[in-house]
């Protein structure tokens, strides 16, 4: 059905809990995975589900809006666990692993009643994480990666790069274990979170920062490429600066 006639056909039901009933009905839902994994969702569904692999667990538990979701998973044994109230208004993207790198045991867990506009959560090392907190809320253009996606070893000193292939042990140095966002926590547009980095709660991430490093201060403003402390005893609201708290 045509996703304006659909739209149309439930703003003339006047139940709302009929309403609701059909709006999950009417969702998209594409789920595609291999046997050995499990799925619970409880809400719309509107993007894509493929997952790869045995002993993989989704639960996206209640909330109020058809989710603009997007997740791959690649590997065993995974699980991303997403709390109660998200709401998403343009798309979250989740990921672990790929088909030439596929992930075992990692994690990526989202709190209550977080905000997401639009995000793309990455893991691809083995037993890595990702955690955020209750009451978050994401902008645009956002990248939560605990991985650099791409090894670095070291080699010998003046070692040609086209011989690489020919050692005997390749020592890689930049392996994600990480990333914990705490609760209460606004990231602004364009920001990039790496690896084995940690934010503390009611903190703001600026426009376009790089955060490469862990900040475990409560209530602070962190900007900059690299990121860093620019203010301490500072939280944030929902409402507009223009309206009363």
């Amino acid at each position: 059905m045509n996703k304006f006639f659909a739209n149309l056909l439930v703003a003339f039901i006047p139940n709302k809990t009929r309403r609701k009933a059909l709006r999950e009905k009417l969702a998209v839902k594409r789920i595609r995975m291999t046997p050995g994994n499990v799925v619970s969702i409880k809400g719309g569904i509107t993007k894509n589900i493929h997952i790869s692999g045995k002993g993989n667990h989704v639960l996206v538990k209640k909330t109020d809006s058809p989710l603009h979701l997007e997740i791959s998973i690649t590997g065993n044994n995974n699980e991303v666990i997403i709390e109660e109230g998200l709401r998403i208004e343009s798309l979250c993207r989740i990921a672990i692993g790929t088909t030439p790198c596929p992930c075992n045991n990692a994690k990526i867990y989202i709190g209550k009643n977080t905000r997401i506009n639009d995000v793309y959560f990455l893991l691809m090392e083995d037993n890595s994480t990702i955690e955020v907190g209750d009451d978050c809320l994401f902008s645009w253009g956002i990248y939560v990666w605990a991985t650099d996606s791409h090894a670095i070893f070291e080699v010998p000193e003046k070692y040609p790069y086209n011989k690489f292939d020919e050692l005997e042990e390749k020592n890689v140095k930049n392996k994600g274990h990480f990333i914990k966002i705490g609760n209460h926590v606004w990231v602004g547009m364009d920001v990039k979170i790496g690896k084995d980095t940690t934010i503390g709660d009611g903190s703001i991430i600026g426009w376009g920062s790089v955060v490469t490093k862990s900040f475990d201060q409560i209530n602070c403003i962190i900007a900059g490429n690299p990121a860093k402390t620019v203010k301490h005893c500072r939280s944030w609201d929902l409402l507009s600066a223009n309206m009363p708290l």
